[in-house]
């Protein structure tokens, strides 16, 4: 079976790469259309079309329609005179295969080259019933330009009847954001600038001249007996008040009514907070100098922050207020401090030693399995060594790369598991007060609400950028911008969302335990910028290194005691400070986190996982394109 799947991928990648590499590369230069409109209501019209090659070719192509809002009776009289110049030269051995296609007539014409090439092909067309002739004027309602294969570049156009008019106006449409074409009117002859046409784009004329240019017998097909420059005008002004429209839509109306809805958003998300948020409010930036409870760093997180180990599992994401590594750090210096682990080795390579299980609880013990396996004694740069995959095992096959991601997996879930299971023994016996309450029904109501809107918002920016960049080839990056923050928001109520439904939201009592514990964090990390009052302050600067590993400012605790010259009772504890083993905690740590990631990535391992891998504004009819084979 996996054969037969490799096969198929094979197969379809060299049907890929064929297609890629048999395309023909080109630029279309330039583009010129001159129109020239007779009395009896033909025309002629030539298009000469300059390529330039990037690659070897075989021809080009030229279209013409004939169908949608054009007169009666319009159609190509007879076959097109086709000339080509390749390199300046004439080309006589070329050919011309007519394909009859729904609206229309198609040419290929076969004048092959090579790289490099520039090319001009010139097709002469005779068309009959070429304007619309009514009592008053005659008209002009046509879309030379639709359907083009490539960027035309350098559009232009020249338009002339067969006499001056005393009454005429001509209007080139490219599409309602598309830059618009330049009509400049010289003696009887418009000239037409458009520009770049973007491929598969329009450039649609509608023009009207007196009724006396045209020498028609009454019974031809394209009259209509009834007047029509009202209803020019008419089609003109609705094309105008369109484009406006659209432009106003895209400028102004839908940023403001993302903006508006935005607001909604906002709105019942600030309901939301006011619902859950206690009615006792607390300083921001205050800064408390004691401990507020001298509780282990798990079981603080737990009962104060709602975070526990199963929830910072580092085989999954999880956004906490806490990180994995520092409350494993946190941990490992409270049992130092407490004289339940020693250091044993000289800085070069520090050991830990597990001297006495005296006062442990349940959850320590755990811990301590967890990271030291059954040794008495480790290298600090060896813990929690029984999470580490051997590279050795991912040259044994799919099979046992992913079993032994797995073990690892299986593993450590079922230590996280104990080990929170135990803190929250010790919350129960102790009788700590619960700082978290569950979220009420019409709490979630006003946080759904607020992500729907901003979900609204999110969709209604991509189908609009998707709408606008599928049809004119064109991105509004107001609704790109528009996107990303509705996104960036979005992403934020729905991890808010999670907490929310995983913890519940803090109680009175809960807002109160959680400034404190807020406070001191905050002179934690402002500690370095204490005044020499404040620091004297500070009693058990063990306790404020177990509890700065846990909000990740360590280092920062130690610069200051080293700065200031204080010491610690406990030798390990000190040992810690003096000779920088905050870096080998941090590194201990880190590389635990390291070992549950690449446990996750072992159980889904896949050697084919691996690699890198690399219609017109006015209604008007017809039509014209082409390109190159």
């Amino acid at each position: 079976m996996k054969k037969f799947f490799w096969s198929i991928v094979i197969f379809f990648s060299c049907l890929f790469i064929s297609q890629r590499v048999l395309a023909v590369s080109y630029d279309i230069e330039s583009y010129k259309g001159n129109l020239q409109i007779h009395s009896d209501n033909t025309a002629t019209f030539v298009e000469t079309v300059n390529y330039h090659f990037s690659s070897g070719y075989r021809g080009q192509i030229i279209t013409l329609g004939t169908s949608g809002k054009v007169p009666l009776g319009f159609d190509v009289e007879g076959k097109p005179t086709i000339l080509a110049l390749r390199n300046g030269q004439p080309k006589t051995d070329i050919t011309a295969v007519q394909e009859y296609i729904a609206g229309g007539y198609k040419y290929k014409i076969y004048n092959a080259g090579n790289k490099g090439d520039r090319v001009t092909i010139t097709v002469t067309w005779k068309l009959k019933n070429m304007l619309f002739v009514y009592n008053d004027i005659v008209e002009l309602h046509w879309i030379p330009i639709s359907d083009w294969d490539k960027k035309l570049n350098n559009v232009e156009f020249r338009i002339t009847p067969p006499a001056t008019s005393q009454q005429t106006k001509l209007y080139a449409h490219t599409g309602y954001f598309m830059k618009p074409a330049q009509v400049t009117h010289s003696g009887n002859t418009y000239l037409i600038h458009a520009g770049n046409i973007r491929k598969g784009k329009k450039l649609e004329f509608h023009a009207y001249w007196d009724r006396s240019l045209m020498t028609v017998p009454e019974n031809s097909l394209a009259i209509t007996n009834q007047n029509r420059l009202q209803g020019f005008w008419q089609v003109e002004r609705e094309a105008a008040q369109k484009t406006k429209r659209y432009q106003r839509l895209m400028d102004w109306g839908l940023p403001l009514a993302f903006v508006l809805v935005g607001l909604i958003s906002l709105a019942f998300y600030g309901f939301f907070q006011f619902a859950i948020n206690p009615r006792v409010t607390f300083p921001k930036r205050a800064r408390l100098y004691e401990i507020p409870q001298d509780l282990p760093p798990m079981v603080i997180a737990s009962n104060v922050y709602s975070v526990d180990l199963t929830e910072l599992d580092p085989t999954e994401k999880q956004a906490t207020s806490l990180k994995f590594e520092n409350l494993v750090q946190a941990t490992l210096l409270d049992l130092i401090d407490r004289g339940n682990l020693i250091f044993t080795d000289d800085t070069k390579q520090p050991r830990l030693q597990r001297v006495t299980d005296k006062g442990l609880s349940g959850f320590e013990k755990e811990f301590l399995k967890m990271a030291m396996g059954n040794n008495k004694q480790l290298l600090v740069k060896e813990f929690f060594s029984d999470f580490k995959i051997d590279k050795k095992v991912y040259n044994r096959g799919e099979e046992a790369v992913r079993k032994a991601g797995n073990r690892v997996k299986d593993l450590l879930k079922c230590y996280l598991t104990n080990i929170t299971e135990n803190v929250h023994e010790i919350i129960e016996r102790e009788q700590l007060p619960n700082n978290y309450r569950p979220v009420t029904k019409k709490e979630f109501l006003y946080l759904y609400l607020s992500m729907s809107f901003m979900a609204l918002i999110m969709v209604a920016s991509l189908g609009v950028l998707a709408w606008i960049f599928l049809w004119y080839r064109l991105i509004f990056f107001q609704f790109i911008v528009s996107f990303l923050i509705a996104g960036g928001f979005l992403y934020y109520l729905w991890r808010k969302c999670k907490m929310v439904k995983r913890d519940g939201v803090l109680n009175e009592e809960g807002a109160e335990n959680y400034y404190y514990w807020k406070s001191f964090a905050n002179m934690l990390h402002e500690i370095a910028h204490l005044k020499d009052t404040e620091v004297e302050g500070v009693i058990l600067w063990n306790r404020l290194l177990v509890y700065a590993a846990m909000f990740n400012c360590a280092d920062k605790v130690t610069k200051t005691m080293k700065l200031r010259k204080i010491t610690i009772d406990n030798p390990s504890m000190n040992a810690f400070v003096y000779q920088d083993m905050v870096y080998d905690f941090h590194a201990s740590s880190h590389a635990f986190v390291g070992y549950g990631a690449a446990a996750n990535s072992a159980s889904s391992f896949s050697v084919s996982s691996g690699g890198s891998s690399g219609g017109g504004f006015s209604g008007g009819g017809g039509g014209g394109g082409g390109g190159a084979f």
